[in-house]
């Protein structure tokens, strides 16, 4: 859970809030009631910002690590899709 705390009074507490988020519990700044800053620890800044990547560059390293012959697709997916004929359309 994260402390919020309000900026004016923050800068007499800057060691007691930074090892407060270096336990991993954010601390939210705040300035006439509106959030205007974010402490957080060191590791879930680098887990915010580790350039994980877009979802194309994870498709292919997916696809580059599974062994896509041996998928069954039929087994998975087979009765996915309705195989009924429809309805009639006139138009």
């Amino acid at each position: 859970m994260s402390l919020i705390h309000f900026v004016a009074g923050a800068k007499n507490q800057v060691p007691r809030l930074v090892r407060r988020a270096e336990q991993d519990a954010p601390v939210v700044l705040t300035r006439r009631g509106r959030r205007v800053a974010v402490i957080i620890s060191a590791a879930a800044f680098v887990r915010l910002t580790s350039g994980r990547g877009d979802l194309w560059s994870a498709i292919e390293q997916w696809r580059a690590s599974t062994p896509l012959d041996s998928l069954d697709i039929d087994e998975v997916f087979g009765d996915v899709r309705d195989r009924a004929a429809g309805r009639d359309m006139h138009l």
